[in-house]
């Protein structure tokens, strides 16, 4: 299929996510995995409507999902899948596959997202609530799904329901009035675009002027005393002003092709373990279509070929050229490169 025709599957699939997300925002609690991180109804019914959706498309999809069915298939959650089909139901009332679907559909098109080997050469990855945290706060949170072939993503689409346009201060809090959130998508050499949600008539990303002031980081909300100090040495060196924007998830990718945030740094010991493919494989080739360069800490490209993590590459960096520059060699003076 063309790649352009593929995009338009994945930028669908992603606004259905983004309404029924809307839908249940500010009335869903959590529940803990394993890693004890959290999952909502949300997440399973965000999963299970863009899964549903790639796999009625091109049939024998492989998906590496962060999701997988194995809590709704508990009996002390059976209401969880209940609540999360209703609310697809209710957000998609004209979408028919879901119309006559039963809570163990929901959970085989969750589980059916929840591949992790013998994915080969060409998959999607997708995390349903990127910022789980944000979205149980009311902050900022994103779908966000990626094509990704011979190591590297060729489709990305980033679905921000509470992002605004525009360049004005303030842009990225929430709260400030209504408007119908972002998405934005790109194809490997077709360019970037940007639309308010639900992703109708898009227009190209273009380079926002250079800045004149200091650099505006994006960077996560961490309560890891070693990244906040790292974190503030980076910002002592940069040019005078620089300032750093926390919030949740890859809506720093989407701030930053969108030229709200001058750079996106993700240090090296901001995790122990290897960043998850889905964490980042959609906002990198946003920011790349975008004009931006994305490299892991030590300027390497990062690797989506090796399975479902970054294994092979330390941090993030995702900026305009000359701020990745000056990032890069803030870290190398540092010795925060390779941390």
């Amino acid at each position: 299929m063309d790649p352009s025709a593929m995009a338009e599957v994945a930028v669908r699939a992603v606004a259905d996510a983004c309404a029924v997300c809307r839908r249940l925002q500010g009335g869903v609690t959590a529940l803990a995995k394993g890693d004890l991180s959290p999952v909502t109804v949300a997440d399973f019914a965000a999963q299970a409507v863009v899964v549903r959706r790639l796999a009625g498309a091109f049939g024998g999809v492989r998906i590496v999902g962060e999701e997988s069915g194995e809590l709704l298939r508990r009996p002390e959650h059976a209401r969880a899948a209940e609540a999360a089909l209703l609310a697809i139901q209710a957000a998609l009332p004209h979408d028919r596959d879901w119309r006559n679907a039963s809570p163990r559909d929901l959970i085989a098109a969750v589980e059916l997202g929840s591949a992790r080997e013998g994915v080969g050469d060409a998959f999607w990855t997708l995390d349903p609530i990127d910022g789980t945290k944000g979205f149980l706060r009311g902050q900022q949170y994103c779908t966000a799904l990626a094509l990704i072939r011979g190591g590297r993503p060729t489709i990305g689409v980033l679905g921000c329901p509470n992002l605004r346009r525009g360049l004005e201060p303030g842009c990225l809090e929430v709260g400030k009035g209504a408007h119908p959130g972002v998405l934005v998508s790109a194809t490997a050499g077709g360019g970037a675009v940007v639309s308010d949600l639900p992703g109708d008539r898009g227009s190209p990303i273009d380079p926002p002027p250079a800045r004149r002031e200091g650099v505006v980081l994006a960077s996560s909300l961490v309560s890891n005393d070693e990244v906040r100090r790292a974190t503030d040495r980076v910002i002592a060196r940069l040019r005078p002003g620089s300032r750093e924007v926390q919030l949740d998830s890859q809506t720093k990718y989407a701030a930053v092709a969108l030229g709200q945030a001058d750079a996106f740094l993700r240090l090296p010991m901001a995790r122990r373990t290897p960043e998850a493919i889905w964490d980042h494989a959609a906002g990198v080739i946003v920011c790349q279509e975008a004009g931006c360069v994305v490299t892991d800490a030590r300027g390497r490209d990062l690797d989506f070929g090796v399975g479902a993590t970054l294994s092979r590459n330390r941090g993030v960096i995702a900026a305009r050229p000359a701020v990745h520059g000056e990032l890069r060699a803030v870290l190398a003076e540092l010795g925060l490169d390779a941390a």
